[in-house]
């Protein structure tokens, strides 16, 4: 896992799940410590934090000149496989497109992941670094965006605070796919979607407010999920996708409490070998049987029904779940303890932060070579 790459954890019926340490480009060197870019404060109090989830997300959400260079890579993307192919419908055609996309110079990179249930080819533009995933999921994929833009009303907010912190956790472990056995974007919004209708009322004792003008945002998460799905996969191309508007009362009594809750549900009470999480009509748990699970020698894996197509159970592929299991308990443990003079959020997430920089620092300098957006 810690590879990218798949491991043989895959045939196991069974394992001790060990937390992920951070991985690639995010991995500290020796004991040097980077100070997280979006900290803004060395204050320590009991609303530390919530505060640092808000500066997280704040910092989060993508510039103009951010989304204009990631529109420009789609753009450009989508020019190119118009070109080589006029009708991207079926598995083979998907798969036919690799070699040509490797001849025709886009890409610095390019992988293929065709044993997955939807197959996807992964693409770095070579100008910008940015990542691209292409996919044909036909009305599979039309279903699931659907389900997602409906079940995100409810608790939008919250869920979408929960889905930005923790897909950056685990991405910084390389446990944020499938094909290496950890959580995939899709997999992760159902069990926030879950976990906010099943657990979270129990710790707000009331359900939480919800705005039901944003719909047009949510559709930024799940764009992946699209007929032909052509994404950057960075970063939201939506300025307003990240950084809710709470109120400073509601920020201070729900973000840290919820990130908590959901790790420590996730990491330390649900029964992942006896209990199945469906979602349609309304979410609820079911006894784990052979019905719900095409792997019933593997009873430590998640179990979740896909409300798009009631036939797959999503979290069967997650074979490394015992290690992200462990990840979320050493998470919670560490965002429980206070005191931590950078910031609960910050070491939790750990990582060398200077790759976040970095990183953006490379867009901005694409955004100038480019000239998709004048600064003036």
């Amino acid at each position: 896992m810690m590879s990218g790459l798949p491991t043989r954890m895959k045939s196991y019926s069974d394992y001790a799940g060990v937390s992920i340490p951070l991985c690639g480009d995010f991995e500290q060197a020796g004991t040097s410590k980077s100070t997280a870019p979006w900290s803004k404060s060395s204050q320590i109090s009991p609303t530390t934090l919530s505060l640092e989830i808000k500066h997280f997300l704040e910092y989060m959400t993508p510039s103009d000149r951010e989304i204009a260079i990631r529109q420009d890579v789609i753009s450009r993307f989508t020019t190119l496989i118009e070109s080589i192919n006029d009708t991207v419908t079926t598995y083979v055609d998907v798969k036919s497109l690799y070699p040509k996309i490797l001849r025709s110079g886009f890409a610095s990179r390019v992988e293929t992941v065709f044993l997955a249930s939807i197959p996807v080819i992964k693409v770095t533009d070579k100008l910008t670094g940015i990542e691209i995933d292409l996919s044909d999921g036909g009305s599979r994929g039309i279903n699931a965006t659907n389900a997602v833009l409906k079940w995100m009303k409810k608790d939008e907010e919250i869920v979408k605070m929960l889905f930005f912190v923790v897909k950056t956790f685990l991405m910084v472990r390389r446990c944020g796919s499938t094909y290496t056995g950890g959580i995939n974007s899709y997999v992760l919004v159902w069990m926030i979607v879950a976990w906010v209708n099943l657990e979270w009322p129990k710790i707000k004792g009331k359900q939480t407010p919800h705005k039901a003008d944003d719909e047009d945002h949510l559709s930024s998460i799940m764009s992946s999920f699209g007929n032909l799905s052509i994404y950057a996969n960075t970063y939201p191309t939506d300025r307003t996708s990240i950084s809710p508007s709470y109120t400073g009362h509601s920020l201070q009594s729900y973000y840290g409490e919820a990130l908590k809750g959901f790790l420590s549900f996730y990491g330390h009470h649900f029964d992942y070998h006896s209990c199945a999480i469906i979602i349609e009509p309304k979410p609820f748990y079911t006894t784990k049987t052979s019905v719900y699970s095409k792997y019933n020698t593997q009873r430590y894996l998640l179990c979740i029904v896909d409300p798009a197509d009631a036939s797959v159970d999503m979290g069967s592929k997650a074979y490394g779940i015992n290690h992200v299991k462990a990840s979320f308990q050493d998470a919670y443990s560490v965002i429980s303890k206070s005191g931590h003079s950078n910031g609960s959020l910050t070491v939790m997430l750990g990582g060398e932060f200077t790759t976040f920089v970095k990183k953006r620092q490379e867009i901005a300098k694409c955004a100038d070579r480019l000239a998709v957006l004048d600064p003036s």
